[in-house]
């Protein structure tokens, strides 16, 4: 009999029904500056590993009133926020990291900006340098300078190899503490 052979037979129709549908979780990524009127040049701030926003926020506020108190008006700053990432384990957040600056880097790139400054303490090094790299590819016009505060390096990601690359300029500052001993 034909209609008796083994096998398996098929119990849900072959497209799902809405209900059903997966959709994979999205990235998401810290706000990316909106380009205010009459701003060509452009400031970010970012933290690294154990953020401390307090910290992120007084920078961003000090370098605001140099510039205001300075007359230097065609600059806009601002504190670029990953908290949630930062807090991964250090061998996940170098990567994060990356992620965060192509993301940020490909924004900023598309705004065209004539000066872009981006500073960055530990991790967020990694963040600053990709951000660089993905500006200078999409926007080779812009000059952009890179600011590493105590940069994390580390012994597999080779950081001292990479910052500062593509950049028109670039410094770097370390303290030595307890933490990074």
């Amino acid at each position: 009999d034909e209609e008796n052979f083994i096998g398996f037979r098929t119990v849900l129709p072959f497209t799902l029904p809405d209900w059903c549908t997966i959709t994979p979780p999205q990235p998401t990524y810290g706000n990316c500056p909106i380009k205010e009127p009459g701003k060509d040049s452009l400031i970010v701030v970012t933290h690294g590993w154990k953020p401390n926003i307090a910290w992120l926020e007084e920078m961003t506020n000090n370098i605001s009133q140099y510039l205001l108190d300075n007359g230097l008006n065609n600059w806009q700053v601002v504190a670029y926020k990953w908290v949630e990432k930062a807090q991964a384990p250090i061998q996940k957040i170098l990567n994060e990291a990356e992620k965060e600056g192509e993301n940020l880097g490909i924004c900023i790139a598309n705004q065209k900006r004539k000066y872009v400054h981006l500073i960055a303490h530990s991790a967020g090094s990694a963040l600053i340098q990709t951000a660089c790299e993905a500006i200078k590819k999409w926007s080779p016009e812009s000059i952009v300078h890179l600011t590493f505060l105590d940069a994390y390096t580390g012994p597999i990601y080779k950081g001292e190899h990479k910052y500062g690359q593509y950049a028109d300029w670039s410094d770097s500052y370390f303290s030595k503490d307890s933490e990074t001993v």
